[in-house]
């Protein structure tokens, strides 16, 4: 007993900072967004899969679904693909019923009305890159459990963790993610190269011949000037980060990069392990 309830502490403090470090920022849901959008390319998604989920979305908000639009709705919730999105990993285990104080406050730090409407955005962007996975693979299978089955292959259901899932996620709070999308990242590197490449190349269209470190140049985009100094750079070379699914993999070559991965307090210990500072 005494151990479950250190347990469930590990995991309010997890809680408290996801939400703290993710949750309010807009740029959280944008880079998920740029993730969800390489993944659904992969996976042959297509303009018109986004255009039909958006529309789906909307006659649902308005009330004016057709029997054929909330038939599809309908089979989406049911198959988990609208509510087993990115968002469903920000939320807390607030089910129990004398939760501890920790728990309280992870309740009520994921509960912040500030982070409640910015997570309110986040949700509708991550219900139309779902949905439009969806709708895509109804069209390509004919069978609802397959096109579900694409989701859960491309974009993930969070909502579906092991308990060993929720012993890792304490240390590594992105552990939902990490956990599928390699694997994925492997595949899709053996299968459609053309993925990585294509990531690759839009990369060094913005970084060749520009100025700046080798770790900058690898891990994300040099802006251009002109836009750089709009936003206060002054003259000095800006690179913004590339949230490409694909960079998981870079992982795998530099063991070592897993640490910003980890939690400030397991990392801590880690470090101190490794005598570094």
């Amino acid at each position: 007993d005494g151990l479950n309830k250190t347990m469930r502490h590990l995991n309010a403090v997890s809680d408290i900072w996801r939400s703290l470090v993710t949750s309010y920022k807009p740029s959280h849901y944008r880079n998920n967004f740029i993730g969800n959008t390489i993944n659904n390319l992969a996976a042959g998604v297509t303009i018109n899969d986004y255009k039909v989920a958006g529309k789906l979305l909307k006659a649902q908000k308005n009330g004016t679904l057709t029997a054929a639009q909330k038939k599809i709705i309908d089979s989406a919730y049911k198959h988990n693909v609208v509510s087993g999105g990115f968002l469903t990993d920000d939320h807390g285990g607030f089910h129990f019923t004398d939760p501890t104080k920790l728990e309280k406050a992870a309740h009520k730090v994921s509960n912040n009305k500030g982070i409640k409407k910015v997570r309110g955005y986040g949700e509708v962007v991550d219900d139309i890159s779902r949905l439009a996975n969806y709708v895509n693979g109804l069209d390509k299978f004919g069978d609802s459990g397959r096109a579900a089955g694409q989701v859960r292959e491309f974009l993930f259901n969070y909502n579906e963790m092991t308990d060993a899932d929720r012993v890792v996620r304490m240390a590594v709070p992105f552990w939902n993610w990490t956990k599928r999308n390699i694997p994925l990242q492997m595949k899709l590197l053996m299968e459609q190269p053309k993925v990585a490449m294509n990531v690759e190349r839009f990369q060094n269209l913005f970084n060749e011949d520009s100025e700046g470190e080798d770790w900058q140049k690898e891990s994300g985009i040099h802006v251009p000037q002109p836009i750089a100094n709009a936003f206060g750079a002054d003259g000095e070379n800006y690179y913004t980060s590339l949230p490409s699914p694909t960079k998981d993999l870079n992982t795998l070559l530099h063991p070592l990069s897993f640490l910003s991965s980890i939690a400030p307090v397991p990392k801590m210990g880690i470090e101190l392990a490794m005598n570094k500072k």
